[in-house]
């Protein structure tokens, strides 16, 4: 039955997500960062290095998964930002891009150095057509910078037990 068959999927998943295998940390990072669904993946990325995945397979993983998800968030939010204007003013809108030109940068590197739902964020700078190299940058770079800090936790905690 396809009930039988969605419980041996979801299992599939959820095995993964819950050993922090690399694959579970691509599926938490993507799900995780799809619009309006946060779930942090820190702290499963440093279980999965106690459990003794490779720091750098599962980054890749990790990060292989919060791209597409952010793309995904950034484009629905450049689909409907012409729906904005029902409830904000021009005048507000662009008040609002003026803010973000100004502070997005941080904002985005702070959301990705942080344990932050950048997701929400990425959708707001979607739909202020922020640019989105700009956004894939600095986002790699806060989770890059965040993902060794991880790694350096688990590397003196490691040492230390």
């Amino acid at each position: 039955s396809s009930l039988s068959s969605f419980k041996a999927i979801k299992a599939f998943f959820v095995d993964d997500i819950e050993r922090a295998t690399p694959m579970g940390l691509f599926y938490l990072s993507f799900i995780g960062n799809l619009l309006f669904v946060p779930l942090p993946y820190e702290i499963p990325f440093f279980i999965g290095l106690l459990n003794g995945n490779n720091f750098l397979l599962s980054s890749f993983f990790l990060i292989a998964g919060l791209i597409p998800s952010l793309a995904i968030d950034y484009i629905i939010g450049r689909k409907i930002s012409k729906l904005v204007f029902i409830f904000f003013s021009i005048k507000k809108f662009y008040k609002i891009k003026r803010w973000v030109n100004k502070y997005g940068a941080y904002a985005i590197f702070g959301f990705s150095l942080l344990p932050l739902p950048s997701n929400e964020l990425t959708f707001v700078l979607g739909i202020t057509k922020y640019n989105i190299t700009r956004l894939f940058v600095l986002t790699l770079f806060g989770t890059i910078i965040k993902i060794t800090a991880i790694f350096g936790f688990y590397f003196i905690f490691y040492n230390l037990v």
